[in-house]
């Protein structure tokens, strides 16, 4: 199967390479990479036109960099279907171009190749039979494994600090379910009923927000009570 893949992405692009020749395959890499370049010098002059030489607002400046990028695609490319015929009005140049053509086709799929080996290796395809039977995979393998020593490669939490390993194992709990001891740590506050910094202990830091905190504090009488008194509720029968 992997097999098959390869064969006609490699197949694939020696056949465009064949049909539009040597010539129309460099000029369509050159006119993509020369419009990108236009595209970033021109591209705020274009839109200080669009805005009528005032400051342009983000759509003028997209659509200042986007008609700079496709002005000169659409020049470079009305330039090679010039060249292009030319080239085909000439027997002596039009099969040697295809020919070429057809050569840079194959190297180009091979390189696609090579990339599709190198996406799927971080798959679960490495491990399977056909995977392991493959009869062009060990001929892109170095040029695979060259490509994969110069991605970036993901961290190891063995080479981390030792503090930024102790702050991970610091999470607080959150919710109803977590104790005051556990939600109070690393807060740097003393957990609830325990001494602060003055040595004395408030009962009420461990009572919940619906409770009146001086039901609980001796010797602070609540002001919102002074005054009449209820009655007593009778004794039920």
């Amino acid at each position: 199967m992997i097999d098959l893949i390869l064969l006609a992405v490699i197949a694939l692009s020696a056949l465009i390479g064949l049909m539009r020749g040597l010539l129309a395959t460099v000029l369509g890499v050159v006119s993509w990479v020369v419009s990108g370049w236009a595209a970033f010098h021109f591209g705020e002059q274009v839109a200080r036109v669009l805005s009528g030489g005032s400051q342009p607002t983000a759509g003028e400046y997209a659509g200042g960099y986007v008609l700079a990028f496709v002005g000169a695609l659409l020049a470079l490319m009305l330039l090679g279907m010039a060249l292009r015929g030319l080239v085909d009005s000439t027997i002596l140049l039009k099969w040697p171009d295809r020919l070429l053509g057809f050569g840079l086709g194959v190297v180009r799929g091979v390189l696609l190749a090579v990339l599709v080996v190198l996406v799927l290796g971080f798959t679960s395809m490495p491990g399977k039979p056909e995977w392991q039977q493959s009869v062009l995979l060990p001929p892109l393998q170095p040029m695979v494994g060259w490509l994969r020593g110069k991605l970036p490669q993901p961290p190891d939490l063995t080479e981390l600090p030792h503090d930024v390993l102790m702050d991970l194992g610091k999470s607080v709990l959150a919710g109803d379910n977590a104790r005051p001891n556990e939600t109070d740590a690393g807060s740097g506050q003393p957990p609830a009923g325990q001494p602060g910094a003055g040595g004395s202990v408030d009962p009420a830091g461990a009572l919940p927000s619906n409770i009146d905190p001086a039901q609980v504090r001796p010797g602070h009488p609540d002001s919102t009570r002074d005054g009449a008194q209820g009655q007593a509720r009778p004794p039920s029968r």
